[in-house]
């Protein structure tokens, strides 16, 4: 049996191989220019999109899928650094689906994240 400190340690380097390389290609392309993001509008997609599997507001006690993390968890513990985040977001991970997000939504996402801390 796989203790869950080793599980949480292979999921933090991959995911830190992952965004490192998602955020060298997205400091090489220019895209579209994102606002800043609106965290009232990041909590309704949150709501929509990422409900299904995560606890998405504080203090919900709800059952959802096991081994995913809280919003406020990954609030205290990913780096605050948003296009690190962005990238963790746009090109998510097994068993993460594809959302297919655009910048400003994920943007909004992120700006609701921050505002759990």
């Amino acid at each position: 049996m796989v203790c869950l400190l080793e599980v949480l340690m292979r999921f933090i380097i991959g995911v830190s191989v992952a965004v490192l390389a998602v955020g060298a290609a997205l400091a090489q392309s220019p895209g579209p220019q994102v606002n800043r993001g609106d965290a009232v509008r990041g909590a309704k997609i949150a709501m929509t999109w990422c409900a299904a599997c995560h606890l998405v507001t504080a203090g919900e006690t709800r059952p959802v899928v096991a081994d995913v993390p809280t919003f406020p968890s990954i609030a205290k513990r990913l780096p605050t650094d948003v296009e690190v985040l962005a990238a963790f977001i746009a090109n998510p991970h097994p068993p993460m689906p594809n959302l297919s997000l655009s910048r400003q939504d994920i943007a909004d996402v992120l700006a609701y994240i921050a505002s759990l801390k």
